[in-house]
């Protein structure tokens, strides 16, 4: 089996972190920046100024006026929460090649119920959550760009036949997307704690950040559209001390807003 960078580097048309991606983390982690430099770079960008403008005036946010500036918009929703407005915009068309609109729909949906369930339980900045959901399962992206046919195969038998996908990944692949994600991400510099909960989104009690890790874990459970075992585990939830009394309840909140945001971002 190849070796995990091999894999990453042999596919030559694997497509690079956009730029505007890296120039708004840039901007995120300089105390000195702000929304001036935000809208600078997001003004460049004349598809994701429309998608954040449409997003700011749409029921999602329902504000009780149209806005028509983008530094105004921004204003309005928080420097974080534009740049992970901006990040899921430059990102869709990455996670809509070929077979992807499932991994962009469940992408989106787990960045909501992350975003949710820690603005609800106050386990952290509910935008950052919001991106630690997002990029979960960016290990699939190269997957299913390196063997469309393998990565559906794979799909289908977990989705169909509730095969375990871990396994049937190594398997298949010799590799997780787990693996695939975490080698992505050093590669793309993310922050530790995306990496963290790249990494153990479907074993947080193996993190050094549990807590972090199992949000993602529980609002990953939580989403998938297919039938599968909501995280009702009343151990593996107390030791997260994650709160998750009516799962059905949750998860219809979590579809009903996600959707809302998907409808918005097209």
């Amino acid at each position: 089996m190849e070796d995990l960078n091999q894999i990453i580097k042999r596919y030559e048309n694997f497509p690079a972190m956009p730029n505007i991606i890296v120039k708004a983390l840039a901007i995120i982690k300089n105390d000195n920046s702000g929304l001036k430099e935000l809208s600078e770079i997001v003004s460049y960008d004349q598809a994701i100024a429309t998608r954040i403008l449409k997003l700011v005036n749409s029921a999602y946010y329902g504000l009780p006026f149209q806005i028509t500036s983008i530094t105004k918009g921004l204003a309005l929703i928080g420097l974080v929460q534009g740049k992970n407005i901006i990040i899921a915009t430059a990102m869709k068309p990455m996670l809509t090649t070929k077979d992807g609109k499932d991994l962009w729909r469940h992408s989106i949906r787990c960045a909501v119920a992350c975003e949710h369930i820690a603005n609800e339980q106050n386990i952290m900045n509910p935008s950052e959550a919001f991106a630690l959901g997002f990029f979960h399962d960016i290990g699939k992206v190269v997957l299913s760009l390196y063997n469309p046919d393998f990565f559906n195969s794979v799909k289908e038998k977990v989705q169909n036949y509730g095969q375990d996908e871990l396994e049937l990944e190594t398997r298949v692949f010799g590799k997780t997307h787990v693996e695939v994600g975490v080698a992505l991400a050093h590669k793309w510099q993310l922050p530790v704690t995306l990496i963290n909960s790249i990494k153990y989104h479907h074993n947080p009690l193996s993190s050094t950040m549990p807590q972090v890790a199992g949000l993602v874990y529980v609002g990953n459970n939580l989403c998938k559209e297919y039938d599968c075992e909501l995280p009702t585990s009343e151990e593996i939830l107390q030791k997260l001390n994650i709160n998750v009394p009516n799962p059905e309840e949750l998860k219809e909140v979590i579809m009903d807003k996600s959707t809302k945001l998907l409808n918005m971002l097209g």
